[in-house]
């Protein structure tokens, strides 16, 4: 099992203990935590869309549905909308497999205003509340590959403060001082 298929299957436990129904993550650090992927979609509506139970559907512009597919958390499905036809449609036909139908929805605490409205148009009985509170309680507990990162971030930056420490010297300005930070981490 992937890191990433552990984390969606964390999240939908998640989702599942606080009553929500589905979630829409935007291009965001939230998205790339849960699939190792996320690619900024501008202005177009690029976002996941993850139930409490089953599997999570990626909703692209037709551009990036090849980069969609290659995700590293391998989910399969993504559909592809395109400016002539909009998302609304994309979007309308998964939450009506989803069965929405005024249930709760988390929301990403980054997606864009126009794309939450649109959402709230197609799915106007379902309270949307944000998912930050949500992830949250998901990204407080780490897995062995986090902590081991956070172990190993520790020591780099124990040796890193340690070298630094070893050239200052009077008269240093702040700007130098950071400069040497920034070597030592390169190395």
């Amino acid at each position: 099992m992937s890191k990433y298929f552990a984390r969606i299957q964390r999240y939908q436990e998640v989702m599942k203990s606080e009553g929500i129904y589905g979630t829409v993550l935007a291009p965001t650090n939230q998205m790339k935590y849960l699939t190792g992927w996320a690619e900024s979609g501008h202005e177009r509506l690029l976002a996941l869309f993850l139930p409490a139970s089953g599997e999570p559907t990626f909703v692209v512009p037709s551009l990036n549905a090849a980069q969609a597919l290659h995700n590293p958390a391998g989910l399969t499905d993504v559909r592809g909308w395109d400016d002539t036809s909009g998302w609304n449609g994309v979007v309308s036909n998964l939450l009506e497999e989803w069965g929405v139908h005024s249930r709760r929805i988390a929301i990403d605490d980054e997606l864009d205003s126009i794309h939450l409205l649109g959402i709230q148009s197609i799915a106007p009985n379902s309270p949307c509340e944000p998912a930050g509170r949500l992830m949250a309680q998901l990204r407080e507990v780490k897995a062995e590959d986090e902590l081991s990162a956070m172990i190993a971030s520790g020591k780099v930056t124990d040796e890193v403060y340690e070298k630094s420490v070893q050239q200052l010297r009077e008269g240093m300005t702040e700007i130098e001082l950071r400069d040497i930070i920034a070597s030592e981490y390169k190395e």
